[in-house]
C-alpha cells in the first residue's frame, strides 16, 4: 500500500454503529475496504448511558470491519453530537506586515492564527474545544473566500467555534479504550453530514441541512461557502417510534417496523388508504388503524422538528440566508412525504440528500442512514490532503476551516474559558 493510508471511522448513532475502513490514495478517492454495522446498545440522544454495553457494541462493528478490510483498525475518527453541542461566535484581526507596513502574502500559518485570535471562550472546565470553523474573512476590508496566496495588510476572519462538554467526550474516548482502541479525533456529526451531502451552490447562497438521526436532529447552516450555524435537537426517529407505540398500544419492535414498512409522512401523499392490522401490546390481539390516522401520528412529530429548527432560525439573521433551500438525511428523511411537510413549513425547496455518486463510495452506503459515516471519510481525507481534484470540485471544497491542531487546542481552550466565566457572571447579575 505504498503512497496510501488506512483510516477507520465509526458513527455512534442512537440506533446503530456505523464502523468504515477506508484506504486513502495520496491524490484519489477513499476506498472503503471494510464495513461494520451492528444495533446501537447503552447509547441515547448522542450520549453514552452505559459504558459496558455502549463497548461491547462498538467492538463488534469494528471487529465486522477488520474482518471484511483483513487490516486492524488505526485510531478512530468518531462522530459526536448530542445536546452538549454548542457553539458561539468570534472574530479576530491580524496585521500581515507588522511593523514594516509592506503588503504581505497570506500564509496557512497567517491564517492560523487569525483564527486563534479571534477564538473566545469556553466555560471553565466543563467544555472542550471540537472545531474551530471560519466563517468569513476580510482582505483589507474586502470579503474573501479563501485568503491563502492573496496579498494585503490587514487580515479579518469570523469564526464558528463548536464546543462539548468534557465530562461526555471523555466517556466516549473511555469507552473506546475500554475494547482497546485510542481515538484520533472526534468530528461534529453535523459537520460531517455536510461533508457528504451539500453541494458546492448549497453552501454559497445559503441552505439549511437537518440530519434527522435516530435520537437527534442535527441541523447546520451553509451561506458564503462556510459553516454558519449548528444546532442539535435531542429528538430523532426513535421518537417516532416511540409515539406510534404509545398511541397505538403496540410495542416498539412492531412500532419500529410499522414506521418501516408502512409510515408516510402525512396523510396528503398517501394514494390508497388501506387499513392494517397491529399487534396490540402484550396481547394475542390486534387493532385495524388506517395508514391515514398512522401517518398523522408521524407527521405531529415532524412538524414539532421542523417548527423548532425555524423558530431558532426566525430568532436570528439566518431565516434570510436560506436561497438555496433545506436539505434533509439521516435515516429519518426516508419517509415519504417528508419533503413535502418541510416544503410546507420552511416555504422554501427542500431535497433529499444522499452521498450518491461518489467515485469509490460502496453501494450499500448510498443511502440517508450513512451519510455520517461517508462525511467523516470525506472529512479526514480533506484533513489529510488526500481527495483528488475531481471529487474536491464534486463536493464544493466544503472544508475552509482552520480546525485547532491537536498540540494547540489546550492553549485555545484556555483562553476560552474567561470569556465564558465573564458571560456567566453578567447573567448571574
Amino acid at each position: 500500500m505504498k503512497n496510501q493510508q488506512v483510516i477507520t471511522v465509526v458513527d455512534l448513532g442512537t440506533t446503530k454503529y456505523v464502523t468504515l475502513i477506508a484506504r486513502l490514495p495520496e491524490d484519489g478517492v477513499p476506498d472503503i475496504m471494510g464495513i461494520g454495522i451492528e444495533d446501537a446498545r447503552g447509547m441515547s440522544q448522542g450520549t453514552i448511558v452505559n459504558m459496558h454495553e455502549a463497548a461491547a457494541a462498538v467492538a463488534r462493528s469494528i471487529g465486522m470491519a477488520e474482518m471484511m478490510a483483513q487490516v486492524k483498525a488505526t485510531p478512530l475518527v468518531v462522530g459526536i453530537t448530542g445536546r452538549n453541542i454548542s457553539s458561539i461566535n468570534g472574530r479576530g484581526s491580524l496585521n500581515l506586515a507588522g511593523d514594516r507596513h509592506e503588503i504581505t502574502e497570506i500564509t496557512p500559518l497567517a491564517l492560523e492564527n487569525v483564527v486563534q485570535q479571534a477564538i473566545p471562550v469556553l466555560p471553565g472546565g466543563e467544555h472542550i474545544l471540537a472545531h474551530t470553523l471560519p466563517r468569513g474573512f476580510q482582505l483589507d476590508g474586502q470579503v474573501v473566500q479563501q485568503p491563502i496566496g492573496m496579498t494585503g495588510y490587514r487580515l479579518d476572519a469570523d469564526v464558528l467555534v463548536v464546543s462539548s462538554t468534557a465530562s461526555i467526550t471523555n466517556n466516549i474516548r473511555n469507552c473506546m479504550e475500554e475494547i482497546g482502541h485510542t481515538i484520533d479525533s472526534l468530528v461534529l456529526e453535523s459537520l460531517a453530514a455536510g461533508m457528504a451531502v451539500m453541494t458546492e451552490g448549497e453552501r454559497n447562497y445559503g441552505s439549511l441541512l437537518i440530519d434527522i438521526g435516530g435520537g437527534t436532529c442535527d441541523t447546520s447552516l451553509y451561506h458564503g461557502g462556510h459553516l454558519q450555524h449548528v444546532h442539535v435537537f435531542p429528538l430523532g426517529g426513535e421518537r417516532v417510534t416511540r409515539d406510534l407505540a404509545e398511541v397505538l398500544s403496540t410495542s416498539l419492535d412492531d412500532a419500529e417496523e410499522l414506521k418501516i414498512i408502512y409510515g408516510h409522512a402525512s396523510p396528503r401523499v398517501i394514494s390508497e388508504d388501506r387499513r392494517i392490522r397491529v399487534p396490540l401490546l402484550n396481547s394475542s390481539s390486534t387493532q385495524e388503524y388506517t395508514l391515514s390516522y398512522i401517518a398523522s401520528i408521524i407527521e405531529c412529530r415532524l412538524r414539532e422538528y421542523f417548527e423548532h429548527n425555524l423558530a431558532v432560525l426566525e430568532q436570528s439573521r439566518f431565516v434570510r440566508m436560506l436561497e438555496a433551500g433545506v436539505v434533509l438525511t439521516g435515516g429519518g428523511s426516508l419517509l415519504p412525504g417528508i419533503r413535502e411537510v418541510a416544503e410546507e413549513i420552511f416555504q422554501r425547496s427542500v431535497r433529499i440528500g444522499e452521498p450518491a455518486n461518489l467515485p469509490g463510495i460502496h453501494d450499500r452506503l448510498n443511502q440517508p442512514r450513512h451519510t455520517v459515516a461517508i462525511g467523516l471519510i470525506l472529512y479526514t481525507a480533506a484533513r489529510l490532503g488526500r481527495l483528488s481534484g475531481e471529487l474536491v470540485r464534486k463536493i464544493g471544497n466544503p472544508l475552509l476551516t482552520a480546525d485547532i491542531p491537536n498540540d494547540r487546542a489546550r492553549q485555545g481552550e484556555k483562553r476560552l474559558q474567561g470569556f465564558w466565566q465573564r458571560m456567566m457572571r453578567k447573567v448571574a447579575l
